[in-house]
């Protein structure tokens, strides 16, 4: 089984760092973290989803993920 490919966008290395370690735990994930607030974070994720096909996205509500990028997901998660 392939596991889930998880973009994750943390605001700050702190959450960039708690995301990675949670990840690390699971032999069924694969975690590309980045950090970028608001406008950032949303650059962010349109970039690597046109690099890269991920399962889920994880942000915080204030990151708003392009419309472009939520369609090519199974799921979009604001934390």
């Amino acid at each position: 089984m392939r596991p889930i490919k998880i973009l994750g966008i943390a605001p700050y290395e702190g959450i960039a760092s708690l995301m990675q370690q949670a990840a690390e735990s699971c032999d069924d994930l694969q975690i590309d973290v980045h950090v970028g607030n608001l406008t950032v974070g949303a650059e962010i994720a349109a970039a690597q989803t046109a690099l890269e096909e991920y399962d889920v996205i994880l942000s915080r509500g204030g990151c708003k993920v392009p419309a472009a990028a939520q369609r090519k997901l199974s799921a979009a998660v604001q934390i």
